[in-house]
């Protein structure tokens, strides 16, 4: 049953000017039980509302999306034992090899730059991750020199069960990379084609016309046509007689009116 928040007390003889005097519900008390705990009516009214929730349990961030494998020895120093299995690709590393425990670790580190540490995202959508050593590396940030690139599937990680992304494009980073790899895994430098410096250049010229200009001839271009300002520039400010305001003007000739000028008196 919903309750009034107004009380009416009989209002004659009390000076009010009415029959009735209206009172809030919550002001209706006498001066010897005082005034009623708002706490209490709070907990009454919100008893209700307070029920005990169930905790969900705690999931990590990357969960395992393809149903692979993970090798048998660790990325890093190559040996066996108690190993962390990445949840993302089949990396396996021992704890003391990457620095965290099992309970602190999220993915390997062939899933952020390990050059300047952006990840997938944060590197434009692409990462080299390197099949023999713990390193990978964004477009900014591969070596320019002594890579190969193998391409999106390795033979040793489809034998895992790994389904190889468009995202991730394994390279050797290095020639004692590539040695591992022919020792370890069978690598062989027939199936993977010659080595590349770096990703083909793409040619973007035509979206500027074809006589856009490159850096090199914008600047041969504007050489000696560039004027250095001096060190010190003199500023001129224009005499006060010569320049005067509206208001200013107005002003003195207010001041003239009031105060007219007398001429001097001379004493004998």
């Amino acid at each position: 049953v919903k309750k009034s928040r107004i009380v009416n007390f009989d209002g004659i003889g009390s000076g009010y000017g009415a029959k009735h005097v209206p009172v809030l519900a919550m002001n209706n008390y006498d001066l010897l039980t005082g005034e009623g705990s708002v706490w209490e009516k709070e907990a009454k009214r919100n008893k209700q509302v307070c029920v005990p929730v169930e905790k969900k349990p705690r999931t990590t961030f990357f969960s395992k999306t393809q149903n692979h494998d993970n090798q048998d020895f660790c990325q890093a120093c190559g040996d066996g034992g108690m190993l962390i299995l990445c949840p993302r690709c089949p990396i396996a590393i021992h704890e003391r090899c990457c620095g965290i425990t099992a309970d602190q670790f999220m993915s390997c580190s062939h899933h952020r730059c390990t050059g300047c540490g952006k990840n997938q995202n944060e590197a434009g959508g692409l990462l080299y991750p390197c099949q023999s050593c713990i390193q990978a590396f964004c477009e900014d940030c591969v070596p320019k020199t002594g890579v190969r690139y193998l391409g999106s599937d390795i033979p040793r990680f489809e034998a895992l069960g790994h389904e190889g992304v468009s995202r991730v494009h394994y390279i050797h980073c290095s020639e004692q990379c590539e040695n591992v790899a022919k020792i370890e895994f069978g690598f062989k430098v027939s199936e993977a084609g010659e080595k590349e410096p770096s990703p083909p250049t793409i040619d973007v010229s035509y979206a500027f016309g074809k006589s856009a200009l490159s850096a090199e001839d914008v600047v041969k271009k504007f050489a000696g046509k560039y004027v250095p300002l001096p060190e010190k520039m003199e500023v001129i400010v224009p005499h006060k007689s010569s320049v005067e305001s509206p208001a200013a003007k107005q002003s003195n000739q207010t001041s003239t009116r009031r105060s007219p000028r007398r001429s001097p008196i001379t004493i004998d």
